[in-house]
């Protein structure tokens, strides 16, 4: 019989997850930083948003080529496995994800059963000039909403409007794989090498890129602060970062607008 996890209980192993992707990246040198709701987890509550389900990090695009093509040694001294990464590049995800291969998972608009997750999204540049920085972040923001149209049901969005737009998007684009989308999100993200550029932004997976990019310049700097316990490496412009996705990120918000995944989480039994 199958034991599914509580809340806890996914955090928990999540937090494994972490601290082991976490040993890996500082033993290699690979730079990363707490982002989006973990950041905001660790600024407000020192760990965990307390109904949260995910970890974020941001890895700067060349340390996240540079883990691709460490797949291998990455899940041997891990034991985690590197979903996303398999053949030539990218899969049909436009990120990849640190995942622990003994907890089986389904999320809100996930069709297939996963594996308990860490996400990783590369840290691209985003020109000074700002109409190209508009005009950057909002191609990014279309090949977003195309691929979420494409790669989940109409009934995983939230609203009527949000589910009219997707399923014109799934008649509008069928055409269009995920695989391809995966890779024009990518080329699109990497138009802007982070040490030719003042600010930095994640562009494969976001609807706010332009509000939320922040400086950051080359592989840094860096802060530490504390989650869960263990100190984990912050961009320092982390207050930007947070201002420009979420507003005032120290308010916490009612019940109705608590984001998750709606996640169940499992281990097969043997």
């Amino acid at each position: 019989m199958e034991a599914y996890l509580s809340l806890e209980q996914i955090q928990r192993r999540e937090f494994s997850i972490l601290c082991r992707a976490a040993d890996f990246f500082e033993r290699y040198g690979i730079p990363y930083s707490l982002c989006y709701g973990s950041l905001i987890g660790a600024v407000r509550h020192g760990g965990f948003i307390p109904w949260d389900d995910d970890i974020d990090l941001f890895v700067p695009r060349a340390s996240y080529d540079r883990l691709i093509g460490m797949v291998e040694t990455f899940e041997a001294e891990t034991g985690l496995i590197l979903e996303g990464v398999r053949g030539l590049g990218l899969a049909d995800s436009p990120i990849i994800k640190a995942c622990d291969p003994e907890v089986r998972t389904l999320e809100r608009g996930v069709v297939e059963p996963g594996h308990l997750w860490v996400d990783l999204f590369p840290l691209d540049g985003v020109p000074d000039d700002d109409g190209a920085a508009r005009r950057l972040c909002s191609k990014a923001k279309r090949l977003n909403l195309i691929f979420t149209a494409k790669t989940s049901p109409v009934s995983s969005a939230v609203g009527f409007k949000r589910k009219f737009v997707k399923a014109l998007f799934k008649v509008l684009f069928f055409y269009r794989t995920p695989l391809s989308l995966a890779r024009e999100i990518n080329e699109n993200a990497r138009t802007y090498a982070i040490d030719g550029t003042p600010f930095a932004v994640n562009l494969t997976f976001s609807y706010n890129s332009y509000q939320g990019r922040f400086k950051f310049g080359a592989e840094g700097p860096m802060v530490k602060m504390s989650f869960e316990g263990r100190e984990f490496p912050v961009i320092a412009d982390w207050d930007t970062a947070l201002r420009g996705g979420y507003g005032d990120y120290m308010i916490i918000p009612p019940v109705e607008k608590r984001i998750t995944h709606s996640l169940v989480a499992w281990v097969p039994s043997c």
